[in-house]
């Protein structure tokens, strides 16, 4: 019997001390990891014809200007909450699974959960060990 693949990520952050934990772990697991630095690439990614089945979203990750119904009507992206709304009117939760790396788990984080924007929420504290446990 074939092994599965293992999935494809995007990895979503500006921060580089939490690239360079986690970009090594999943790349040792064979995984394809598609690295953005801004909330407009992460949005091109995930909403890219063949996303990545998972993305790791920095919750500190800010500066898109989401579409409106004309580039004049453009709304500016406040925080990672406006990416998520907007991500998840156009990309299923079955196509893609997001998790939220945020410094702690909040009532807005609680809520993203809830509501079914994200699926998790890890905190960035933890280390390559635990992502590699994790993953």
């Amino acid at each position: 019997m074939l092994a599965e693949p293992p999935p494809d990520f995007l990895l979503a952050s500006s921060d580089a001390a939490l690239l360079t934990i986690l970009e090594p772990v999943l790349r040792a697991i064979g995984s394809r990891v598609e690295i953005a630095l801004t909330q407009e690439a992460a949005l091109r990614v995930m909403t890219a014809h063949d996303p990545p089945a998972m993305a790791l979203l920095d919750a500190r990750l800010t500066d898109v200007r989401l579409p409106g119904k004309d580039p004049a009507s453009d709304i500016p992206a406040s925080d990672i909450c406006d990416l998520l709304v907007a991500l998840r009117t156009e990309v299923s939760r079955r196509r893609l699974s997001l998790m939220l790396i945020a410094e702690k788990a909040t009532d807005r984080e609680r809520g993203l959960l809830a509501s079914g924007l994200v699926e998790d929420v890890v905190p960035r504290t933890m280390d390559a060990a635990w992502w590699r446990l994790r993953i």
